[in-house]
Order: structure tokens, then C-alpha cells, then sequence
């Protein structure tokens, strides 16, 4: 018997071959002629159809993803003083809007809907107690979320006592304080309600510069009210590096001395 060799050189050799789409005929080598290759302008129409299907399906899912983005929207809309309650608002402050503001100064009001029609950075409200601030906070957070801004997942708003009582509550329970922490260190717009109202330890001041310096990190939004007089009170209050984080980039809005509530 004699052991049969591979010719390569004639697998290689051209072979007239039927293009499977038009029928033209294709010259494309031996071992290939099964294959049912196209002719170059099948390729071409084949390539410019699948790049056709493939921008069509590119379109269909941008208008699909838009479609439920109107939906969140609209829901959103239709229960505003839902949405800011689950994300923590209290309930005195859930019909804080702008078109509806208390006895304040119009460019102190509109200095807040400008930040809050693009939160970057932080955004300070400083004043004495009753002067509406905390509305003013409120009133930003109800502009994103009815705006289409920013989606309700991605808002939250604290007071700094209930925050540090989170953390503690996480060690008292023996599982890890960092869950309390976690949420408020990563939403996209945070707003931080009586700032330096609990420093009863170097504990409470370490925890709240540790959340300013976290987000002033990231990036993220932050909306701080306080009753301290200014930045430098603030310095004072908790350290340097804090009030330094909250300043940079961001916005530092006193309210003014009187009580609305009194006045009312």
C-alpha cells in the first residue's frame, strides 16, 4: 500500500464556486469551495445590513430606556412627598418647594436652585435656629428629583444626631458600623441636617469629618445646614480639614438672623 500525501499546493488552488446569496460565481480556494463564500459585494451588502440591524437595536434600546425613564419620572412627580419621606425627610418639611418659600430673600432662594439644578460639591446653609435652612435643604432635594436630576435611590437626607445613633447602634449590635456608614458615604447628593449639633466626643467629630471627607473624595454632592455662624465655627467645631473640604468647590449661603417661626 502506498501512504497517500497531502498536496497543499493543490488544497490552495482556486476553484469556481457559486456565491449562496446572488448565485455569481466566486473564485475562493479548494478546501474552501464547501463553505458557500459570498462574492465582495454580498460581503459588503451583508456588512452594511448587520451594521444597519445593529444601529436599530442601539436605537430601539436608548428609546426603550428612555420610555422607562419618563415612567420613574412620572411617578416620581406623582408622589413627591413620598419619595422625599423615603429617603429620609422629615415629615414638617415634605412640601418644601421653591415656588412656595417662606419669608426669605429671593437671591438667597434662587442661590439654592441654582446649586440644586447642578449638585457638585457642597452646598452650606448657616444660620440660627428657625431661619429655614433645613427648608431650604429640603427644597433642593424636591428640585432634583422633580427635575429628573437625580433619581430618588440616589438622594438621602440625614440629621447628623440619627446618623451617629446608626453607627453606634451597629457596633452595640456587634455587626459592622460600616453599614450605617455605607449609604450615607456613597449617595450621589446627601443632605446633612443640624451639622455639628452632637459633638459630645472627639468619637462624633471623628465620624462626621470621616463621612465629609469620604464624599469631598468621591465627589459627590453634599448639602450641610448648621447653626454655626460660618465656615471658621465649623473649623472650630469639628477640625481645619473639614470646613476646608466643604469649602472648596462649593457654596456657603448664611440665612438671615431672625426666626421664622417666632415671626409666625
Amino acid at each position: 500500500m502506498h501512504a497517500k500525501t497531502y498536496d497543499k499546493s493543490r488544497a490552495l488552488d482556486d476553484h469556481a464556486a457559486a456565491c449562496p446569496r446572488c448565485g455569481e460565481p466566486v473564485a475562493v480556494p479548494a478546501f474552501l469551495a464547501a463553505c458557500g463564500t459570498l462574492c465582495d459585494t454580498c460581503r459588503r451588502a451583508v456588512a452594511a445590513e448587520r451594521e444597519a440591524t445593529d444601529r436599530a437595536a442601539a436605537q430601539a434600546r436608548r428609546e426603550q430606556a428612555e420610555r422607562q425613564r419618563a415612567e420613574a419620572l412620572a411617578a416620581v412627580r406623582a408622589d413627591l412627598p413620598g419619595a422625599l419621606a423615603a429617603r429620609g425627610v422629615p415629615r414638617r418639611f415634605l412640601g418644601a418647594a421653591f415656588d412656595t418659600c417662606p419669608d426669605l430673600p429671593r437671591p438667597l432662594v434662587e442661590a439654592i436652585r441654582a446649586w440644586a439644578g447642578d449638585p457638585h460639591g457642597s452646598l452650606v446653609l448657616h444660620g440660627p435656629p428657625g431661619a429655614g435652612k433645613t427648608w431650604g435643604a429640603a427644597a433642593a432635594l424636591r428640585h432634583t428629583l422633580a427635575a429628573g436630576i437625580l433619581a430618588p435611590a440616589q438622594v438621602a437626607f440625614i440629621r447628623e444626631a440619627a446618623y451617629l445613633d446608626a453607627v453606634k447602634a451597629g457596633f452595640d449590635r456587634g455587626a459592622r458600623a460600616d453599614r450605617a456608614r455605607r449609604g450615607a458615604h456613597a449617595v450621589r447628593l446627601l443632605v446633612v441636617d443640624d451639622l455639628a449639633a452632637s459633638y459630645a466626643t472627639d468619637w462624633s467629630r471623628a465620624e462626621v469629618a470621616a463621612l465629609v471627607e469620604a464624599r469631598h473624595a468621591a465627589c459627590l454632592a453634599t448639602v450641610v445646614t448648621t447653626n454655626l455662624p460660618g465656615l471658621a465655627a465649623v473649623a472650630e467645631a469639628i477640625d481645619g480639614r473639614t470646613a476646608s473640604r466643604l469649602a472648596e468647590g462649593g457654596r456657603v449661603l448664611k440665612f438671615p438672623d431672625r426666626d421664622l417661626r417666632l415671626r409666625r
